[in-house]
């Protein structure tokens, strides 16, 4: 294994070796670098826009009405948010 492992992934950065003792050598070490709330939401927005689009073939109104479609699509007893939603992230 080498620093080139992941060389394609997008949001994987090699940050250098470290010495693993069960396995007796030195291995890669990865950072994973998250995108931020903020650019979840964003990719959240334009992902339920998208999909309200494909299922209703039309354009919505406003964002509110693609919020109100992905609500709708929760059933009733369900604790959590789904990720495509951009208020994931919020707390109540």
């Amino acid at each position: 294994m080498s620093e080139n492992f992941l060389k394609g992934v997008k949001n994987v950065e090699f940050t250098g070796h470290l010495y693993c003792k069960e396995t007796g050598r030195e291995l890669p070490v990865f950072t994973l670098n998250e995108p931020s709330v903020e650019e979840w939401n964003r990719r959240a927005k334009i992902q339920n826009t998208k999909m309200f689009v494909q299922i209703m073939k039309r354009q919505p109104e406003n964002y509110q009405e693609v919020l109100n479609w992905v609500y709708s699509l929760i059933p009733e007893n369900e604790e959590n948010q789904p990720a495509g939603n951009e208020l994931a992230f919020h707390q109540n």
